[in-house]
């Protein structure tokens, strides 16, 4: 039987060198990715197809036949395979239904940071002067609600956590991978990049209406 590995977690969480690591230790997070950029120099590991049909449910449109489609081909491709996305938080038990009905084993990875955090960091990376903490706290409240009722097997790494030297070794552990030497040397040069300085960011009062991506 086939495990999903969801990397549940609001934007600029971490969530991105989780998925990253994951990938670098064969937990296969996708067949495209958006390319890297300044927010993200060491990519997003964000499959596209499913960001895509995630994106398409919250707007009301009707995916299903095709959101099960993707689910058998990973299924039939990868052992374990996983998917990252923030809209994750608001979506968890629409996608972990879908797996269960679809007979795929699934287990969380939980990316944590304070709200204040994320905002700020969005302020700095998207430049937009909106004040996205409404936005966040919605997003992480409904976060915080889906995984009280998930009962599958959970992995909770802050954000100070995914940057320090026993992350690797935790996340390979929870699904059952080895650590290899690529993936070390992957989150070796990747940390001191994606630690974005959050602090620096500012808090506007204009509301964010919408996802960042």
């Amino acid at each position: 039987m086939s495990t999903c590995v969801l990397v549940v977690g609001c934007y600029r969480c971490g969530t991105s060198a989780v998925a990253g690591m994951l990938h670098k230790i064969g937990v296969n997070m996708g067949k495209k990715f958006d390319p890297p950029n300044a927010n993200n120099p060491r990519g997003y590991w964000e499959d596209i197809e499913f960001k895509n049909l995630h994106k398409a449910f919250l707007e009301g449109e009707d995916y299903e036949k095709l959101y099960l489609e993707h689910i058998q081909d990973r299924k039939s491709s990868h052992v374990t395979w996983g998917i990252k996305d923030p809209r994750l938080c608001m979506m968890l038990p629409i996608v972990t239904e879908r797996l269960d009905n679809s007979d795929v084993n699934h287990k969380v990875i939980e990316c944590v940071r304070s709200p204040w955090e994320i905002a700020q960091s969005l302020t700095k990376s998207v430049g937009s002067k909106v004040n996205w903490l409404p936005y966040v706290r919605q997003h992480v409240d409904q976060k915080v609600e889906n995984l009280v009722r998930y009962k599958g097997q959970k992995l909770a790494l802050t954000f100070d956590e995914i940057f320090k030297p026993d992350a690797l070794d935790r996340i390979a552990s929870f699904v059952n991978k080895e650590v290899t030497t690529d993936a070390r040397e992957w989150i070796d040069g990747t940390s001191e990049i994606l630690w974005d300085g959050a602090s620096d960011g500012e808090i506007y009062e204009t509301e964010m209406p919408g996802d960042p991506d």
